[in-house]
Parts: C-alpha cells; structure tokens; sequence
C-alpha cells in the first residue's frame, strides 16, 4: 500500500489495505491487524470517510491496549487527529497527537514522536497559542540534526510550522526564508506531508499578498486532489481559491469557489473551515451589497465558532482561540 501512497495511487493503496485487514483477521495476528487498520485510516481520512477512519483508529487502539502494544496505541491515534481537527473537536485532537507523542517516546516509535509535535504545533497555531507551538518547535528542532532518511523527512515538517508561526505573528520575511530553507522536497512526496506544506505555502502567498501566485498554486492543487478523489484537503484549497478571487475583485468566481468549499466542509461537517468559509462568503455578501445576507453568514459562523469554543476543555485555549483576530472580528 505504500508504494501505491508513495505514487499518489489511492485506489489501489485503499484495495491493498483492505486485503490485508482481512487476512491478519483470519490469521488472528494483532500486531499486524492493528498496523493495517491504522494505514487504512491514513487513505480513507484522505477521501474524507471519516466515519470508516474513526471506526478503524478506535478498533486499532482497542486491540493494542488489550495486548500491552505502546506502539500500536500511538500508531492507532497517529492519523485520526486530522478528523477531529476538520470537526472543531479541538481537545480530541491534541489528545490524539499527544498519545501519538507519548506512546512514541515510550515505545521508541519514533515516527510518532515527531509526527505528534509536529501537528500538535500546527494547531496551537491554528489556536494562536503561539509561546505553546513554539516549545514543540523548538523541542523538534533541538533533536531533528540526529535524525535522517525517513525520520529526517518527518522531523524537516517542523520547520514548515515554524514558517507558519512567523506567518501567525505577521513576521512574512522570516516565513519566506523559513520555507524557502527548509529542505522539503522528500516531504513533498509523502501524500500527507505535501498538502501540508501546499496550505502553509498558499497561506504565505495570501499574507504576502500575492494573490495570482497562490491563485494559480490552489488552481493546481484543487486539479490534483480532484484527481485523487480527495476531500480532507479540498475544501481548504476552495477556501483559499475563493479569498484570492475575493482580493482581486473576482467576485463571481469567489462566489463560485466558496461555494464550492462550503459543499464539501458541509458534506463532511468540518466545522474548523465552515466557520472560515462562512467567514469569507459574509465578506463577499458585504462587498457586493448584500448587506442582510452577510449578517446571516456572520450569524452562522459564529455559532460555529461557539459550538467549537465550547468544546475546548482547556479554558487558555479557549481563550487564545477566541483571541485570533478573525474570530474576534466575527464575534464582536
């Protein structure tokens, strides 16, 4: 299944996976059951069968807790973290790439102990707990020079968080040299790892203001991901596609664009972007004229800002969350 993942074939990589699920079933192997059902989660997360994903991580967990596996418990919880990222499940998410973290260190899995920083930094972004992403940044950093092949492609992503950081505090010059010196092109042929760094990449160009060049960058990658029957990272790159046709006074192609975001975020109810498109599709209303119909959009995006803010048990995450100036700006 990897070699199909490593050439972007979901296809064949989802039929291989589900092959070998059923035979260490029929074998009874555990440890190998559990591998497999955790790869299947990193292909169907990708097609945004998130109800599969869920059922498979849960099953693996279950299965490596009752036979003592470490491994196996941070493998299980390594991929499902992005779902409950997509879902606004904020506290379920860091909880996962914390088990990630710690079974990793402790089962020397160590894969999973950069992979659960690495993303764990990514959403104190994303919650602008900025001093908090720093420390996982610098605690990956500190240890990445001792790790290389493959260890060294996962342990090169925390260097595209750290570009995204300087992008959360408005530093754009120390994005550009960040991203441009951080040594990504093996990471780019991982099928997760690449459209993380194309969201980073596109994010840099909107806050650089460049908005052709990430036009044509979120163009490409929508052509790509439809390609592959994505739906985890298409609504993100709708999104941004619709914010750049939103800049340039493209407003009927925006409309089009977020239209499009807003379908497939809806379809898989990722709260985290509904709120953003919804965010953006109010500005739109508003420049148009539609003044009545940007109130309702605005209205709608706040509850979901509320629904999420309320489910965050910690009560500073919470509050920097509420903190990010679009959301401050939404919510008044």
């Amino acid at each position: 299944s990897y070699v199909y993942l490593g050439k972007l074939d979901t296809q064949n990589a989802n039929h291989v996976i589900d092959q070998a699920v059923k035979r260490w079933r029929e074998l009874n192997n555990q440890p190998m059951l559990v591998d497999s059902l955790t790869s299947s989660t990193s292909i169907t997360i990708y097609l945004g069968k998130y109800e599969e994903a869920i059922a498979a991580s849960d099953e693996a967990t279950r299965i490596s807790h009752s036979i003592n596996n470490p491994w196996g418990i941070g493998f299980s919880r390594m991929y499902i973290g992005a779902v409950y990222e997509d879902s606004g499940e904020i506290s379920r998410a860091l909880d996962d790439y914390g088990t990630t973290y710690k079974m990793g260190v402790e089962s020397g899995f160590h894969i999973g102990e950069i992979w659960g920083q690495v993303r764990s930094a990514h959403l104190y972004i994303e919650l602008n707990a900025l001093e908090k992403a720093s420390e996982f940044i610098d605690r990956v950093r500190a240890k990445a020079p001792k790790y290389s092949g493959l260890l060294g492609m996962f342990a090169s992503l925390i260097k595209l968080e750290q570009s995204a950081l300087y992008i959360a505090r408005g530093d754009i010059q120390e994005a550009r040299f960040t991203f441009d010196e951080a040594g990504l092109d093996d990471a780019k042929t991982y099928i997760y790892s690449q459209e993380y760094i194309y969201e980073v990449e596109a994010r840099l160009l909107l806050a650089s203001e460049e908005y052709q060049e990430a036009q044509q960058l979120c163009l490409e990658r929508i052509d790509h991901l439809e390609a592959l029957s994505n739906k985890s990272f298409l609504h993100q790159m709708y999104l941004f596609l619709g914010i750049t046709h939103l800049k340039l006074g493209e407003f009927e192609q925006a409309e089009t664009a977020l239209n499009s975001a807003y379908l497939i975020a809806d379809e898989l109810q990722a709260r985290w972007r509904l709120w953003q498109i919804l965010a953006a599709q109010a500005e739109l209303a508003e420049r148009q004229g539609t003044i009545e119909k940007a109130k309702v959009l605005r209205t709608k995006a706040v509850e979901y800002i509320e629904a999420i803010s309320a489910e965050i048990e910690q009560p500073e995450l919470r509050e920097s969350f509420l903190s990010r100036d679009d959301v401050a700006n939404l919510v008044g």
